[in-house]
This record gives structure tokens, C-alpha cells and sequence, in this order.
């Protein structure tokens, strides 16, 4: 079965807030100066990717510097989160795990935006950071209407498939991969639910 649009905006969406929320707890357990330091550096290039992915989706040719700023602005607009995830890695294990949700959300939010930006026929370089700003925070509101889809979707899953599909999700979050690598594991991911 062919998956629609939608359907891969959430797929592309979910496994690279998916990446970036394994990136972010693990990085959490280096209290303050992981979440602070890596841990934005290594979300910016996820977010980047996920950018990418979803430009390459909507049949946008965004260029690197192009991608890398909108990356660089729309997680420079929640530095925020910064400071509380540096503040939750204090406490062990717990601090992980909120670090990973924070994350999980801000990306979700951060894709749904970017969604919303393409789906309207904008061009998230040539917007003001308010701009942005704005369609992250109905991004925020999408991803929650959207989230009961993706569930939905990924329940249908065997146990197997999904394990599959959270460990492909995971690999997301290397840095080293290229685009076509990443590409590829997109392209895999698809192809695991489009079998249901």
C-alpha cells in the first residue's frame, strides 16, 4: 500500500523527534554541560535532517545553509528548554527521561511547524523569527492532533516491526549519516508500515 503525504510528514516527524529525544537523554546524564553544550549541538543537526527530509518531501530545494539556518533559528527560539533541560540532568536517570520528553516535543513541534509552513506555500527562509516562532506554536498544536494518528498507525505494528522501527528511528539521531543514509532509513521505515 502506497503511503499518502500526510502519512510520511508523520513518519518523518516522529522518527526524527524520536532521534532527537534518544540524543537528549543520553546526553542529559552529563549533568548541565551535556544538555547545554552536545546536546544542542547534535539536536540542531537532527533538526537540520529532519528539515531536509521534509523540504525534500514537499519537493522544496532548500540548500544546506538555507536548512542550516532555519535550524539554527527555530532552535535558538527555544533556547528555553535549554536551561530547564540543563536543570532536570541534575537529577539522575529522572533527569534523562525529561530531557528526552522535552525534546520529543519541541521536535514535534519544531516539524509540524515547518509542515504547516510548506502545506501553506510559505518559505521558512525568507520568515522573520517571530514568523517562525508562530507556526512552531501551532506546530505544537498539529503534533498533538497528529500524535493520536501516528499511534494509531504504529499499533498496528507487529512486535518485531516495531522494534524494528524504534531501532531505525534511534540510527537517525548519528550525526556522521548523510542524507541519502538517511534517506535510506526513512525510506525503510516506510516500507515496514506501508505493509499494514
Amino acid at each position: 500500500m502506497a503511503l499518502d503525504r500526510l502519512t510520511k510528514v508523520n513518519i518523518i516527524i516522529h522518527s526524527f523527534a524520536a532521534a532527537a529525544a534518544a540524543w537528549s537523554g543520553a546526553w542529559a546524564m552529563a549533568p548541565v554541560v551535556g544538555p547545554v553544550l552536545a546536546d544542542t549541538v547534535g539536536l540542531t543537526f537532527i533538526t537540520v535532517a529532519m528539515a531536509g527530509s521534509l523540504s525534500a518531501l514537499f519537493g522544496k530545494n532548500l540548500d544546506q545553509a538555507n536548512l542550516w539556518s532555519f535550524g539554527s533559528v527555530a532552535l535558538g527560539w527555544a533556547a528555553g528548554n535549554a536551561i530547564l533541560k540543563a536543570a532536570w540532568s541534575l537529577i539522575p536517570i529522572y533527569g534523562s527521561a525529561v530531557n528526552a520528553t522535552i525534546t520529543f516535543g519541541l521536535h514535534e513541534a519544531i516539524g509540524w511547524g515547518l509542515y504547516l509552513i510548506f502545506e501553506e506555500g510559505g518559505d521558512p527562509t525568507k520568515m522573520s523569527l517571530n514568523e517562525i516562532k508562530d507556526y512552531v506554536t501551532r506546530g505544537k498544536e498539529e503534533a498533538n492532533k497528529q500524535r493520536e494518528k501516528y499511534d494509531a498507525l504504529r499499533s498496528k505494528l507487529s512486535p518485531s516491526d516495531r522494534k524494528e522501527v524504534e531501532g531505525l528511528e534511534k540510527k537517525l539521531a548519528d550525526r556522521e549519516l548523510s542524507q541519502s543514509e538517511q534517506d535510506d532509513i526513512l525510506k525503510r521505515i516506510e516500507n515496514i508500515f506501508s505493509k499494514y
